[in-house]
């Protein structure tokens, strides 16, 4: 997905499909409420004013967004670029309308900074697990419908394409689309009931489920185990250098995990 919004990008905003972004988040926005509660539905948004907004005739609202390649020299519309390169991703989707296919590149576009943020928390990683790219791209998402709400919640509340794709691939295919698109239409839905909760508490909330669908059915406890001897490992070679104090500190907060973990085990007879 980062080739069409490379083309996407590439072109005058003045100009390109992306005129009729802001339009379509000023029209979603001017029927939400200040804050608090956005998952009630938005009234529905006409093409017509959107097309008069973008000040194009209509045709060429029809031709960007549309099932055709347009001549417009900002590539295709994101429909068609996912049935033609990623069927998998457009047989989840659910457009309905020219407005709904504008919607899912306005989530794309307003993601995408969160993305190039997810991107570069992952490089401060020396080696980042495929574990801790999911949790801080659910976290993205999260942060995301928090602060565009807007682009979050119309038609319905969803996420952003290239986000489920992105949980696709780092968990090497393990989650396939449908249930990514659904394990992350609820981290919309949770970040837009209005109880303002933080981005990591979602990411607590669906944890579980994300464990399950994307890393935990296939290998999932060599791989856990190849984590914790790997932790284990570090926290042997740095507890040396630790001062007394950080030793205890250290001991107070593994200790019930590392018991919990025996119990489990080895449940008492």
């Amino acid at each position: 997905m980062s080739a069409w919004y490379a083309r996407a990008a590439a072109v005058p905003p003045e100009t390109g499909r992306a005129r009729y972004y802001q339009p379509l988040l000023d029209a979603v926005k001017s029927n939400l409420p200040a804050k608090g509660v956005y998952t009630a539905p938005v009234p529905h948004i006409r093409q017509k004013d959107l097309a008069e907004t973008g000040q194009r005739p209509r045709s060429t609202f029809n031709s960007l967004f549309g099932d055709a390649d347009n001549a417009s020299g900002d590539g295709r519309c994101l429909a068609r670029e996912l049935r033609v390169k990623r069927p998998g991703l457009a047989e989840v989707r659910s457009d309905t309308n020219r407005v709904a296919r504008c919607a899912d590149e306005v989530r794309i576009w307003t993601f995408w900074p969160f993305r190039d943020g997810w991107l570069a928390e992952l490089d401060q990683f020396a080696e980042p697990t495929r574990r801790t790219a999911a949790e801080t791209l659910v976290l993205m998402v999260a942060e995301w419908a928090r602060r565009r709400p807007e682009a979050a919640v119309y038609p319905v509340p969803a996420p952003p394409m290239a986000a489920v794709e992105d949980l696709v691939v780092v968990s090497r295919a393990a989650i396939g689309p449908a249930p990514a698109l659904a394990l992350l239409t609820q981290v919309v839905s949770l970040a837009l009931d209005g109880r303002n909760r933080r981005g990591e508490d979602i990411v607590d909330m669906v944890h579980d489920e994300l464990m399950r669908l994307a890393f935990d059915a296939e290998g999932g406890a060599a791989a856990a185990i190849d984590e914790v001897t790997n932790g284990v490992t570090t926290l042997t070679r740095i507890i040396p250098t630790l001062s007394p104090a950080d030793r205890a500190q250290l001991a107070h907060e593994l200790g019930p995990t590392f018991a919990d973990l025996m119990v489990l085990l080895c449940p008492p007879t």
